[in-house]
């Protein structure tokens, strides 16, 4: 951050001289020679020595100096540019006629802070103008004034804010106040706390976590300045989901606290499906969801079922009537007694008793759906499935 200004600008400055050095010696810088009199000139070339073959020497300085310039020959502070003489005596008692040349310029005043400029860090500030005497800096906190000396420093433990500064220089012995409003602003690093949960692994600030903790990063917020993150984080695991085929016409998913069966063949959730018993509706390949407490989830692989009839015992022989139905059903079967349980899509047992043979029983207050009925008797069990209307 380069700040340039020049005294010839709207900028304000004082000016204060060595004492006693008001004045030009009365003389204007576009006098010539010729017209200075006695009060303009501090001696005269002595006429009776020109007319006893004395002759006068000549000397001339050119001297460029910033705001002012003392001129040791007059003890005098000039401050405009301009061409000045004096008359001294020689050796030989002659005149010796000095001129100078003098050119008075202002300086150009510069200065720099180091950005980014952020609280808990230090503040650089340097001159780089036109070379002062002295350099004076005045920084303005809130009612706090810390001063410096020197081209160049640094403050500690700057608050954040907008300050005000003064720049102070001194050229050959002149000192010029600058004031400078709102001259630059301490920005603030931030500190930030976050909780954070995921499943398995959580990747952040180009890492990757695996394990519950607390951590932290520092990252450049808008100002350039740190922002430091706290991060609390919580890793939970996802389930290990697997299938087991009952042998009966289930499956059953290893436990879970959500689960949704899928079929493989389309890779599409089973409508319904989200209980740990999947009754098989018919031959395929089936894998099961499991979701976690946490919303973890894992799939199982697919298990086939290429042979549903296998799990109906040709000892025993059922016969379920009029299915599709959406009243009731008519069982027949083997024996006398049976078991009947009675499942939906699901899994979810829906029914449980004992019937007998060429037994009448109502679903009429069966949702529409497909239901699954296992008949079981001291021959095996038969599994059925049943498309109520």
């Amino acid at each position: 951050m380069m700040i340039t200004c020049h005294l010839n600008s709207q900028i304000s400055y004082f000016m204060s001289q060595q004492s006693g050095s008001s004045s030009n010696n009365g003389l204007s810088p576009s006098t010539p020679f010729s017209s200075m009199n006695s009060k303009t000139a501090l001696k005269q070339p002595d006429t009776d020595k020109l007319e006893t073959n004395c002759t006068s020497s000549y000397s001339t300085q050119n001297i460029s100096s910033v705001l002012n310039y003392y001129w040791q020959n007059t003890n005098q502070n000039y401050t405009l540019s301009g061409t000045y003489y004096d008359t001294l005596t020689n050796m030989l008692g002659c005149d010796s006629i000095v001129t100078l040349n003098l050119t008075i310029t202002e300086p150009t005043i510069t200065y720099d802070f180091i950005d980014p400029l952020c609280t808990n860090s230090a503040l650089f500030f340097e001159y780089t103008g036109t070379p002062a005497n002295s350099v004076e800096w005045d920084f303005i906190f809130g009612g706090s004034i810390i001063g410096q000396n020197g081209t160049s420093g640094y403050l500690s433990n700057v608050p954040a804010g907008t300050f005000d500064f003064s720049l102070t220089l001194n050229f050959n012995g002149v000192d010029t106040t600058i004031f400078y409003e709102d001259a630059f602003t301490v920005n603030s690093t931030n500190s930030v706390s976050v909780s954070h949960s995921t499943c398995q692994y959580y990747e952040w600030n180009d890492s990757i976590y695996t394990t519950s903790g607390n951590y932290s990063a520092i990252f450049t917020n808008q100002f350039g300045c740190d922002s430091i993150v706290y991060l609390d984080l919580t890793i939970h695991n996802n389930p290990v989901m697997f299938v087991s085929n009952n042998g009966n016409g289930n499956l059953t998913a290893s436990t879970s606290a959500y689960y949704q069966w899928l079929d493989c063949t389309t890779n599409s959730p089973i409508s319904g499906a989200s209980s740990q018993v999947f009754t098989i509706p018919e031959n395929g390949e089936y894998a099961v969801i499991g979701t976690s407490a946490f919303g973890c989830s894992d799939t199982s692989n697919c298990i086939l079922i290429d042979d549903l009839s296998a799990f109906e015992h040709n000892s025993l022989m059922v016969q379920i009537y009029p299915n599709p139905t959406s009243n009731q059903v008519t069982i027949l079967f083997d024996g006398a007694v049976a078991n009947l349980k009675i499942t939906d899509a699901q899994g979810k047992l829906i029914r449980q008793q004992s019937i007998q043979n060429n037994a009448s029983l109502s679903i009429s207050s069966f949702d529409s759906g497909i239901y699954f009925f296992e008949i079981t008797t001291e021959k095996g069990s038969v599994i059925k499935r049943v498309s109520k209307q």
